[in-house]
């Protein structure tokens, strides 16, 4: 009696949720044929996450006036993981430090930002970065963070002026 070949495909296409870090999905497959052989044989998958997006180069922030602070930045190229830009922002005072998101755009185009909420801007200093988030969820590296700039002016003898201005540094 010659030998028959049979075949079978077994097709998943995992999912975010599926994504494991540390315990494998247990695939079992079983293989039986008309002579009652039976070969039983478990597989570990592992779903490996989705590839982090490059975050956009913050590249300018421009005080506008007194709650205006304009962002921009270079786009990135069109990435099939991208799902959206996350701007997040800190007001520099004297009480506690951390950063929230104000705003995110979808658009991978997108390159420039008002902030209109930026109260005091022109007295208050700001710090912002830009994060790319993938359509895990997952964000990835963020963009330098640009911190406003004050700058005040004072009248100098003989008809000079000097410049003052906040510490670049980020705290």
């Amino acid at each position: 009696k010659a030998s028959v070949k049979d075949s079978a495909k077994y097709c998943w296409t995992p999912s975010c949720e599926d994504i494991t870090y540390s315990t494998p999905h247990l695939v079992t497959i079983t293989v039986q044929d008309q002579s009652c052989n039976t070969i039983i044989e478990t597989y570990q998958v592992y779903v490996k996450p989705r590839p982090f997006v490059a975050a956009p180069a913050l590249r300018c922030i421009d005080i506008l006036g007194s709650k205006y602070i304009k962002l921009q930045w270079d786009t990135i190229s069109l990435d099939t993981n991208f799902m959206q830009y996350n701007i997040y922002r800190e007001k520099l005072s004297s009480g506690p430090k951390s950063f929230t998101l104000v705003k995110t755009f979808k658009d991978h185009k997108i390159n420039t930002w008002t902030d209109s909420t930026a109260f005091n801007a022109q007295d208050t200093s700001y710090l912002y970065y830009i994060v790319s988030e993938n359509t895990c969820l997952a964000e990835g590296f963020s963009s330098d963070t640009f911190r406003s700039v004050i700058v005040t002016a004072t009248s100098a003898s003989l008809g000079g002026v000097i410049f003052n201005w906040n510490a670049i540094g980020y705290r």
